[in-house]
């Protein structure tokens, strides 16, 4: 370690800069040596001190409004439970129609590739469907019915260019 501070003072002593300042007067030197103290004060002020200290405000800041958040969501636990309940009916669940996961895993069943899956506000789902095949298409269908109780309250469906294939809407319940 000693080696390394040895060598760097060296390194500094051969700069022009340092026998710019050894031609100082002792004054000169002194004032120096203060205004680079000033200056790394100032740098460190304005590049580490201000910048840590904005982010730690801004921090403080965000905890007091999550914290305000918590505490009102801790008082009003039991309003937003009961009106939980009464949106999706007393300990129901809270769709008693289709899911989107329901339809898609069976759909992959069957090798039918949804073009389209929306659901709707009234516990519908929407489902389209291009260029698949149509035997395979009523068979999903079937299976739908059959098995997951789901209800086809609407459906549309057209020939395509190609023979054997349909493209189709359906609207389940």
């Amino acid at each position: 370690m000693k080696n390394v501070l040895t060598r760097a003072a060296e390194a500094l002593k051969s700069t022009a800069g340092h026998r710019w300042y050894a031609e100082k007067s002792r004054n000169d030197q002194r004032v120096l040596k203060l205004l680079l103290l000033l200056t790394l004060g100032l740098g460190f002020l304005l590049g580490i001190w201000l910048p840590v200290s904005a982010f730690e405000a801004e921090q403080r800041a965000r905890a007091r409004a999550n914290q305000g958040l918590f505490e009102w969501i801790t008082l009003n636990r039991d309003k937003l439970t009961r009106a939980s309940r009464q949106s999706t009916g007393a300990g129901s669940t809270p769709t008693n129609g289709p899911t989107i996961a329901d339809i898609t895993n069976s759909a992959a069943e069957f090798n039918i590739v949804l073009s389209r899956l929306q659901p709707e506000n009234d516990g519908t789902v929407s489902v389209s469907v291009e260029q698949q095949s149509f035997d395979g298409l009523i068979a999903w269908i079937a299976a739908l019915e059959q098995k997951q109780r789901y209800v086809v309250e609407r459906g549309s469906i057209d020939r395509s260019s190609e023979a054997g294939l349909v493209n189709a809407q359906f609207r389940f319940r």
